[in-house]
Formats: C-alpha cells, structure tokens, sequence
C-alpha cells in the first residue's frame, strides 16, 4: 500500500508548483506541512471505506484512482501539533496562494470540501 508525502513523488512540473506554493505560504507566516502527495488504489479504498464500513469520518468520495494517484495532487495541514486542521482561515489564506501559483484548491469544491487538498 502506498502513502507517501514525498515531494519527489509528484510529476515534475507538478513538484516546483508545490514547492514555489510552499516558499509563497512560509513567506506569509503560514507553518505548511505536506501530509500526503502519491497515494496507490489500495489506499483509495481503504481511505473510501473510512465512515462507511470501517470506523471513522468520510474523507473522499473517490473509490480508486484520484489526482493523488498519478502524482498530480498534494494534501496539508497547519504545521501546528493538536490545530492541524481547526484553523479555517488558514486554509483560506493557502488556497488563495494555491490558486495563485495554479492549483486548483478543494476549498472551492461545492459538493465535497476538502480544504486540505490541491490539484494540478
């Protein structure tokens, strides 16, 4: 089962993205930690069964193959130990910055919002 947060594992072009977002997000006073980049199908579904059949809340809604899964896509969180995901204008202040630099930002998406997530 793969679960990396390897930059090295994102596509190329994808990988100096992520890193000019990471340089733009420190500049701004904003602690970024990489979570999660290339993750395999077996994840996938182990992530989709998560609030289903197993224990827990849903976080995708993708069964198999997803952005993650061809190195186009990168997770985070506020580096901060115990508010890594409770602080809801950071998340606003690194999408506004992903979107900048080209990603595309789950915070914007109207039937799943995923606040950590972006994509090439």
């Amino acid at each position: 089962m793969v679960n990396s947060r390897s930059l090295s594992d994102l596509r190329a072009d994808v990988r100096v993205n992520c890193e000019l977002f990471l340089k733009i997000c420190k500049d701004n006073g904003l602690n970024v930690l990489v979570t999660q980049t290339l993750r395999d199908n077996e994840y996938q579904a182990a992530l989709y069964a998560q609030g289903r059949t197993k224990p827990g809340s849903i976080v995708t809604n993708s069964r198999t193959t997803t952005f993650h899964g061809v190195g186009l896509a990168f997770d985070i969180c506020k580096n901060v130990k115990g508010h890594e995901y409770d602080d809801a204008s950071f998340f606003k202040a690194c999408g506004e910055i992903g979107k900048m630099v080209g990603f595309s930002w789950g915070g914007d998406w109207k039937s799943f919002t995923d606040k950590p997530h972006f994509q090439w």
